[in-house]
């Protein structure tokens, strides 16, 4: 635990930090893109660089993941998928912590004097410059903290507002300052290092807190408290000046920065680096809570080159402040919606849903929705018709066939999962029958309504991934998909998607560790056709329709 003196120096160094970055000239033209993103490995066991919800809280840590880095949540820690790119509403329950995660990558930053050797003097110089210094705030809707308070240690300063701040819990990933701890790879490997752990030689600081709450250090009164992290000094890693003829120089200017042609045309998680991680809040009392991620400009600067190298003259480098008026480029974080008291069932339940329940997509989304179902018999497999590995539907307007997957993982159904769709024009609805099983039997009545209720959000979650237009129980193709129904195969859920784009996957995840009110849920069989072709049938009228039925079974 750190004195309030040396907390104090810590801060002092950090304001002269910031002021440099500040101070610098802005220099020739030059347009950099800073992408922030929010921890997204697989496994608190391999790294804390995640969304977390823990049932206990621990200041000195539980243990370490496989990257040594201290894991503060215990009892129960649930991961939370988020989104990148949308808000994400996450229910948390009260007593609970929720730990954050804060990744960055610059791109754009090309390197005038990539290759240099300034005639053997320096080590080749890097293609792609990094940041030379990092702050960033995460601003909360709950200016007293009164229902979600960021947890704090050891005593900092005084605010100028006049409440008391605190050393966030946050721990800044850094091979060289121990205000912070070396991390592990995006992505959640064992070993490996990040593209290059950040080597801040000038300042680490985890920012400050005014808690409403002190796990163990008493309270506040909740009039100075501040929901926000980095109410008068963001988490900051920050290097003022870099030797590029070192390996240690080398690394500085490396830091967060994109490490080949391809990695630094488009901004990529994976490409990112770890920036801070065990950013802790508790949930105290009820209540709706927006969080608010945010690059601090102030606190955020670049290398460029300052001085060419030549023969026996290294290259120099200096910083350059985020400047968006100047070309430079923010990709800011989506905000989190914290429902605090929310109803949820099991301890540490998180987002209900994680994701859409069900989602329609352009491509195949493995990453949410498992694995492609393909034709075969077992797990991941079914029998399609009338054309291998994907729904397929042929035809135009009111014309088309219908395709169907029947007998997933033998019949039993799989929880999680996505199947090929293709052969419908962007101009037509789609409708897609479902053989919806819980515990291996055909869902209830009361099961179904459970899964609707879980599709349309209605459960405390929300259908994000893809708007579906309808869900029912009642088949809306007028009996055409009802009319696929065999003694192993029977249609009993319904989903209506608006025209709009070319769909080229159908999602589905019905687990528990999706959505916590589903239990035991699977999917054993998708049927889908456009929306034109029951009203085509409807034309034709019963005699046609059965003709067409009679030629599909024979």
């Amino acid at each position: 635990m750190r004195s309030a003196k040396k907390s104090t120096k810590v801060l002092s160094a950090l304001s002269m930090a910031a002021m440099a970055v500040i101070g610098m000239k802005a220099g020739s033209a030059h347009g950099a893109t800073v992408t922030l993103y929010y921890g997204d490995d697989p496994s608190y066991a391999n790294s804390n660089n995640q969304i977390d919800i823990g049932t206990t809280y621990t200041a000195g840590g539980n243990g370490s993941d496989l990257k040594g880095g201290v894991e503060k949540l215990g009892g129960v820690v649930t991961p939370v998928v988020v989104s990148q790119t949308a808000p994400t509403t996450i229910n948390l329950p009260i007593g609970s912590y929720l730990s954050l995660a804060i990744d960055a990558l610059i791109t754009g930053n090309v390197n005038a004097d990539a290759g240099n050797t300034a005639g053997g003097s320096e080590s080749a110089q890097p293609s792609y410059l990094g940041l030379a210094a990092l702050g960033v705030g995460i601003a909360s809707s709950d200016t007293t903290a009164a229902s979600l308070s960021p947890l704090g240690g050891a005593k900092v300063s005084t605010a100028n507002n006049g409440g008391t701040t605190y050393f966030s819990t946050g721990e800044v990933n850094t091979a060289a300052n121990t205000q912070g701890q070396q991390q592990g790879a995006n992505g959640g490997a064992a070993t490996g290092a990040y593209n290059v752990v950040p080597y801040w030689a000038s300042t680490v600081s985890q920012g400050d807190v005014e808690p409403n709450k002190l796990t163990g250090k008493g309270s506040d009164t909740g009039s100075t408290a501040s929901g926000s992290i980095g109410i008068n000094s963001p988490p900051f890693g920050g290097s003022t000046a870099v030797n590029a003829a070192t390996p240690t120089g080398i690394q500085q200017l490396e830091a967060f920065a994109a490490s080949t042609s391809t990695a630094n045309a488009t901004p990529l998680y994976t490409n990112a680096t770890d920036f801070v991680d065990n950013l802790i809040f508790e949930g105290l009392t009820a209540g709706t809570v927006t969080l608010t991620p945010q690059l601090d400009t102030a606190a955020t600067s670049y290398w460029v080159v300052q001085t060419h190298g030549s023969v026996g003259s290294p290259t120099v480098y200096k910083t350059k402040g985020v400047n968006t008026a100047s070309g430079d480029v923010i990709n800011n974080l989506p905000v989190l919606v914290i429902n605090v008291g929310a109803a949820s069932t099991g301890v540490g339940s998180s987002v209900v849903p994680q994701h859409a329940v069900i989602a329609l997509s352009a491509t195949a989304n493995t990453a949410n929705y498992g694995t492609t179902i393909a034709n075969g018999t077992g797990d991941h497999n079914g029998t399609f018709t009338p054309v291998a590995n994907s729904l397929t539907s042929t035809g135009s307007g009111g014309g088309y066939t219908l395709a169907e997957v029947t007998g997933i993982n033998s019949g039993g159904g799989d929880a999680t999962d996505n199947v090929g769709v293709t052969g419908i024009a962007a101009t037509d609805a789609e409708i897609f029958g479902l053989d919806v099983k819980v515990g291996g039997s055909q869902a209830t009545a009361a099961q179904l309504a459970t899964l609707i209720a879980a599709i349309n959000g209605t459960d405390g979650g929300g259908e994000t991934a893809s708007v579906v237009t309808g869900v029912t129980t009642a088949d809306p193709t007028h009996g055409d998909i009802s009319s696929l129904d065999t003694a192993s195969t029977s249609y009993n859920l319904f989903l209506t998607f608006a025209a709009g784009f070319d769909p080229g996957s159908l999602g589905f995840d019905v687990s528990s560790t999706n959505d916590s009110n589903l239990s035991g849920y699977d999917i054993s069989a998708v049927a889908v056709v456009p929306e034109p072709m029951s009203l085509g049938l409807l034309a034709l009228g019963g005699a046609g329709l059965m003709s067409r039925r009679s030629r599909r079974k024979s």
